[in-house]
């Protein structure tokens, strides 16, 4: 949208945008909630529900590192709000689900020369692939809140199978020569950003840090 809200900018949708509306539109209600100040903002039960419908009519696999590094991210936040009570714990196994075929056929597709890979949509996959931690946490810390623990469990474990793309993508995207090469200068403000994010994925996975234990340090 513009600036003023009062203009699409973009005039078609990504496959994941609806999905990553709903989740945020959920934790934003959670907070309100959290905070006491859920009558003072605007009610947004309709947009949350339209969000709903869309995501529902779209298909969420998809063999796009970027994309699959979105549904793991969403997991991830998915899971810490079911843990705070945003949602009722049957989303994130759909979400789990839904990154399997990706992942299985996604290390096919990630290899050759630098000048030939767009590094931005490979470390959105290095970055999602860290959420499996912060998601078993919030399972292990509240457990009663997901309806489908076992399956869920199950279908993290999959995804974890195949965590050692990220390391093996972070190395190559730091290499020096690999930056030399047009794909990574054409993009360079992003690339750069999602390398970042990719060394300190809980900066961007982790919507809270835990409280201090008693005489630890700040």
């Amino acid at each position: 949208m513009s600036i003023d809200l009062s203009r699409p900018l973009v005039s078609s949708m990504g496959q994941h945008d609806a999905l990553d509306g709903l989740i945020t539109l959920a934790l934003l209600r959670q907070t309100a909630t959290e905070l006491g100040v859920s009558a003072q903002g605007p009610d947004l039960g309709r947009e949350e529900q339209a969000l709903a419908r869309i995501a529902e009519q779209v298909t969420w696999t998809t063999t796009d590192p970027l994309g699959l590094g979105g549904l793991l991210a969403d997991a991830a936040w998915t899971a810490q709000g079911s843990a705070l009570g945003a949602f009722d714990g049957a989303l994130l196994p759909r979400l789990l689900a839904a990154t399997l075929p990706g992942l299985r056929g996604v290390s096919s597709t990630l290899g050759g020369e630098a000048r030939r890979r767009l590094a931005f949509r490979e470390l959105g996959l290095a970055i999602g692939l860290e959420a499996p931690p912060v998601i078993a946490a919030s399972l292990e810390a509240h457990p009663e809140r997901f309806r489908e623990l076992e399956q869920t469990s199950r279908l993290l474990k999959r995804v974890e199978e195949h965590h050692s793309l990220g390391p093996t993508i972070r190395s190559f995207w730091l290499e020096p020569r690999n930056q030399l090469s047009p794909t990574w200068r054409e993009h360079l403000d992003i690339n750069t950003v999602m390398l970042a994010t990719s060394l300190v994925p809980d900066g961007y996975l982790v919507l809270r840090r835990p409280p201090p234990r008693p005489g630890s340090p700040p």
